[in-house]
């Protein structure tokens, strides 16, 4: 990847993509620091807490709570970074956002339930079953133009 400097941003040629060099440019303390937030994040997994359908329940009903406790703000934001309306911000991001809580919330345990299979000859007579398990830790990326809805979606 090339990089082109212009002013205080760096382009990658023929699109429209710029990065601040201030985001590249981190102090060793602030790479620290995401390191040993990762780290965290991960000894918190193998603990199992994530696993139970009472501990993901809980966790879709806070964040819907911070959701409906934020909106304002977020809609402010949304209007000084992009002038989206509050409608228009209602309509793209925490409208569909509390809508598919909403949704995970209502099916999350018949999601969890595994979900019995068919077995291969060579197994037989036993059965065979997809357990939906949490396998770790992950980056989520979202795009510029929707900053609160698709992070918080994917979660």
């Amino acid at each position: 990847m090339v990089l082109i400097r212009e002013n205080n941003y760096y382009s990658i040629p023929h699109s429209s993509y710029f990065i601040p060099i201030s985001y590249l440019v981190s102090k060793s303390s602030q790479m620290h620091d995401l390191i040993a937030a990762l780290q965290m994040m991960r000894k918190h997994f193998v603990t199992g807490t994530l696993i139970p359908y009472e501990y993901r329940k809980q966790q879709l009903i806070k964040l819907k709570q911070s959701v409906l406790k934020y909106e304002k703000e977020i809609s402010e934001a949304l209007y000084t970074d992009m002038k989206k309306s509050p409608e228009e911000a209602y309509a793209t991001e925490t409208g569909l956002l509390l809508a598919e809580l909403n949704t995970s919330t209502k099916n999350l345990y018949s999601w969890m339930k595994p979900k019995s299979v068919s077995t291969n000859l060579v197994n037989l007579p036993s059965t065979s079953k997809i357990y939906r398990d949490p396998l770790g830790v992950v980056l989520i990326i979202a795009p510029w133009n929707y900053p609160c809805n698709f992070p918080l979606y994917h979660l």
